[in-house]
């Protein structure tokens, strides 16, 4: 397991955009999301809909190793108390300010040479 120091400053790269953990360019929403965003009558939430292969492109995301984001809600579309207990009850959650991370290691080229060395 990596110090827990570490952890904080971790990324992962990912080809499926996990809900809870999205930023993104302005641009990307500006240009692309917002004038297709949908409007109540969706009956998934949006993060389903941002997976859509229309809308995700194929892209991919970096997502911290250690949540920025605390989930609170015990009910909703795909939520009720039990889930919300069991998965995020312990979830660990960084309040650490100003985490720097290093971007370069997960730039494409970079990532599968550093994901090979670390299970090494």
């Amino acid at each position: 397991m990596l110090h827990e120091e570490m952890r904080k400053s971790s990324l992962y790269r990912t080809c499926f955009s996990f809900p809870n953990c999205r930023v993104l360019k302005r641009k990307i929403f500006k240009e692309e999301l917002e004038k297709q965003w949908p409007g109540p009558e969706l009956r998934w939430d949006w993060d389903v809909w941002v997976r859509t292969p229309e809308v995700f492109r194929g892209r991919e995301c970096l997502i911290p190793d250690v949540s920025r984001t605390f989930h609170f809600g015990t009910s909703g579309l795909n939520m009720f108390p039990y889930f919300q207990d069991l998965y995020f009850l312990n979830h660990a959650f960084n309040t650490k300010q100003n985490v720097k991370f290093n971007v370069d290691l997960v730039r494409k080229e970079n990532y599968d040479k550093e994901i090979e060395n670390y299970l090494r």
